[in-house]
């Protein structure tokens, strides 16, 4: 690690440690947006200082593009759920979970595909195998649990409906017993669909990988890269499966929970949502 990069971890990790002892500097770790996602690049990258320096520049970019075209659209969107006080209609959270947030994310691909493609053209030997290995490290835990014997799978498997729960609960705050019943129902997968699921994410990321340095040698990485945001070539039919098991359980989930959210956790949802939006036009009226 060169002296440059090393110092750039140290403040880094500094800045971190002072913006998250306190909750009142939210607007400051949000404003440094830019910051923080690059730190994630350079996590999955390791790229180089002149690397560091050229693609901060271009996400700044980005970033401000996002805030002008895309998240007006969001507050919109939150907006009208936050105001909704009977459950809401199950077409409506479909199309927010297929066909919005599908064009949101092909919107996204388009634009940062021909700097993403220019990033790839750059990657040394060494900055792929170091992406392969974050790939790897992702999936890591999924794996480990996929081959565990059936009495720990099952414990595992639960652990991982209990963090569904703890981040339904920082929206909607504490669950009852019914409705925590009816989430372990929902989610239920036996230990083959489980590995099923995770087998299909394994081979997305590593067809990635084969296929975007095929393309870095022949051409063609920008129309790649945006081909792949909206339909990830793999083996046969196995990504819509995938697709369409994650959206109609998640659909599912949120169906059910329309029907059991008592009026306190509605208030509770209106508040976060409400914090949500704050955060969105800090975003939204930052340049960065």
């Amino acid at each position: 690690m060169s002296k440059g990069k090393l110092l750039r971890w140290v403040l880094m990790a500094l800045a971190c440690l002072t913006l998250l002892s306190a909750c009142s500097l939210r607007k400051v770790i949000i404003s440094q947006l830019d910051w923080f996602l690059m730190r994630k690049m350079d996590h999955y990258f390791d790229l180089t200082d002149q690397q560091y320096e050229q693609f901060s520049k271009k996400g700044k970019t980005h970033l401000n593009w996002f805030g002008e075209t895309q998240i007006p659209g969001l507050i919109l969107e939150i907006e009208r759920i936050r105001a909704t006080q009977a459950p809401l209609d199950p077409a409506y959270m479909k199309n927010l979970l297929d066909e919005r947030s599908r064009s949101l994310w092909n919107a996204m691909a388009d634009r940062m595909a021909a700097d993403a493609a220019e990033l790839f053209r750059q990657l040394t030997p060494q900055q792929f195998d170091h992406f392969e290995k974050a790939l790897e490290e992702d999936s890591e835990d999924y794996v480990e649990i996929v081959q565990l014997p059936p009495g720990k799978f099952k414990k595992a498997y639960r652990d991982l409906q209990d963090e569904i729960m703890d981040k339904m609960e920082n929206w909607v705050g504490p669950l009852t017993d019914e409705q925590k019943a009816r989430i372990v129902a929902i989610t239920a997968m036996s230990q083959e669909d489980y590995a099923r699921e995770v087998s299909i994410l394994v081979e997305i990321k590593k067809e990635f990988l084969r296929q975007v340095k095929e393309k870095v040698k022949e051409g063609g990485v920008e129309a790649f890269l945006k081909s792949w945001a909206r339909q990830p070539n793999i083996r046969g039919e196995r990504y819509a499966m995938y697709q369409d098991w994650q959206v109609t359980r998640q659909l599912n989930l949120w169906i059910e929970m329309e029907k059991m959210v008592t009026e306190k956790q509605r208030k509770h949802r209106e508040e976060k949502l409400a914090q949500l939006i704050s955060d969105l036009k800090i975003i939204q009226s930052t340049v960065f």
